[in-house]
C-alpha cells in the first residue's frame, strides 16, 4: 500500500451502504481510479463536501497493492462544476465527457494532458456558448490520444498524400475506408470495391484537423475559451 495525492476530476459516484460512497474519479498523476471514500455521506466528513460529480479535487487515498477499490481519505475542493440554469447544454456536454472518459480509459494509465485538456474543458463547458465546437474539440483530442484519429491527409492504401490545401471547393468529394481508418486517394479508389468505403467532403475534414489542432492550442495556451 501506498499513500498518493494528486488533482483529480470526479466522474461517477454510487452510494455504498448508509454511508460511503464508490467513486471512479481521473487524476493527473495516475490516470482513472476507483475508490471508496467511507463517511462521505455524513455531515461530518473528511471530504468537506467536494466529491460532486465533475468538481475538480485534491485527493488523498491510500492505494491498494490487490484488486480491492483504493481507499479515498481526504479531498479539498478546488472548483465545482455548475453550469447556471441557462445551460442545461454545457451541463449535459460536462455529463457526457465524464462518460467518455470513464468508457475509453483504463486503471491507473495516467494521461497528464487529457486530465488538463478535460479539466481546461469542463471549465469552459460552465460558461455560456460554444458548446458543440468544445467537445468536438475534446472528442478530436481523445482520439489522438489512443491513436484512432483517422488518417485526412494520407491514403491509408498508399500513402499517398491528398491536396486537401491545394483545393477551393470544400465540398469535393473524397472517399474515406471504414475499416483502415482515412482516406483513398483515386488511383486506390479505383482498385477497391465500394464495400466499406463512404464519401465525405475536403471540408469535413479538415473540420475534424481544426478540432484537434483546437484541443492542443488549449493545452499549449492553458486556455479554456479559445476553441
Amino acid at each position: 500500500m501506498s499513500i498518493e495525492k494528486t488533482d483529480a476530476i470526479v466522474l461517477k459516484t454510487v452510494d455504498f451502504m448508509e454511508s460511503s460512497l464508490v467513486l471512479t474519479v481521473y487524476t493527473r498523476d495516475l490516470g482513472k481510479v476507483r475508490g471508496l471514500a467511507k463517511g462521505a455521506r455524513r455531515l461530518k466528513n473528511p471530504f468537506e463536501t467536494s466529491l460532486d460529480l465533475l468538481a475538480s479535487i485534491k485527493l488523498t487515498f491510500i492505494k491498494k497493492n490487490s484488486d480491492a477499490l483504493d481507499l479515498f481519505t481526504e479531498a479539498k475542493l478546488a472548483r465545482r462544476f455548475r453550469p447556471n440554469r441557462r445551460n442545461l447544454r454545457g451541463l449535459y456536454a460536462g455529463y457526457y465527457v465524464a462518460e467518455l472518459l470513464d468508457s475509453m480509459t483504463e486503471d491507473y494509465d495516467p494521461d497528464s494532458e487529457l486530465w488538463r485538456l478535460t479539466d481546461l474543458t469542463l471549465a469552459s463547458l460552465a460558461k455560456r456558448g460554444r458548446v458543440g465546437s468544445r467537445i468536438f474539440a475534446f472528442e478530436a483530442f481523445l482520439l489522438d490520444a489512443f491513436g484512432e484519429f483517422p488518417s485526412v491527409r494520407n491514403c491509408v492504401e498508399c500513402g499517398q498524400e491528398l491536396p486537401l490545401d491545394r483545393v477551393d471547393n470544400l465540398e469535393r468529394k473524397i472517399w474515406f475506408e471504414n475499416d483502415r481508418g482515412g482516406v483513398v486517394c483515386r488511383d486506390c479508389l479505383a482498385k477497391k470495391r465500394t464495400l466499406g468505403l463512404v464519401p465525405t467532403t475536403i471540408g469535413a475534414l479538415k473540420a475534424l484537423e481544426s478540432a484537434r489542432d483546437a484541443a492542443r492550442n488549449m493545452l499549449l495556451y492553458n486556455v479554456g475559451g479559445s476553441v
